[in-house]
């Protein structure tokens, strides 16, 4: 056999980007229904296709970091393609950066660990505000598949709960706290 690849190589339009191949096959053919002897085949092919690999197309690429007092950044790349060649790829900056202060609410998630989990999974959370709070985790598609805790927390002070992943299937999971005014998600994977 042989074969091509590049442009000119579908030796059906040999300006174009393409593939192409031939073979040629020799060997002997044997009826498991019949008690003929066995056939000589012998024989050949090819094949050719017109490429268009390299379609015009733009990536773009956000990212996003916050840090632990609420400070966001954010960055934008853009890639464009123009069949096989690279037209920008040069990041796209705002004009003055992007820093937005989030409002902190009184209800956090201090942490979900360890994450992913296989047996169990402690969380920590605190309010500022002495105050009645509810925590659950949900499957993908929404349903409550635990109640963790439902009752009253004193301000800033630190509640650890203790959730018992291993009756959990794989899969990806969000623990949800809830306050009177606040909801507050983490995600929580399982691993087995």
């Amino acid at each position: 056999f042989g074969f091509q690849l590049g442009d000119g190589a579908n030796n059906v339009t040999n300006e174009d980007n393409g593939f192409g191949g031939w073979f040629h096959y020799n060997g002997s053919f044997f009826d498991s229904a019949s008690s003929n002897e066995p056939s000589t085949l012998i024989g050949g092919g090819d094949f050719a296709f017109v490429l268009d690999c390299c379609p015009d197309y733009s990536v773009v690429r956000t990212w996003t970091a916050e840090d632990c007092t609420g400070n966001i950044a954010q960055w934008t790349q853009v890639i464009s393609w123009e069949g096989n060649n690279v037209i920008n790829d040069t990041p796209i900056l705002p004009e003055t950066p992007e820093v937005v202060k989030e409002e902190k609410g009184s209800l956090a998630i201090v942490s979900v660990f360890p994450n992913p989990s296989n047996v169990s999974t402690q969380v920590k959370v605190i309010s500022s505000y002495d105050d009645t709070i509810s925590l659950d985790v949900m499957d993908a598609t929404g349903r409550t598949v635990a109640k963790v805790y439902s009752g009253r927390v004193q301000a800033n002070e630190v509640y650890n709960f203790t959730i018992n992943t291993a009756a959990f299937n794989n899969g990806l999971y969000r623990v949800r706290l809830l306050s009177t005014t606040e909801v507050k998600t983490e995600q929580l994977q399982i691993i087995k």
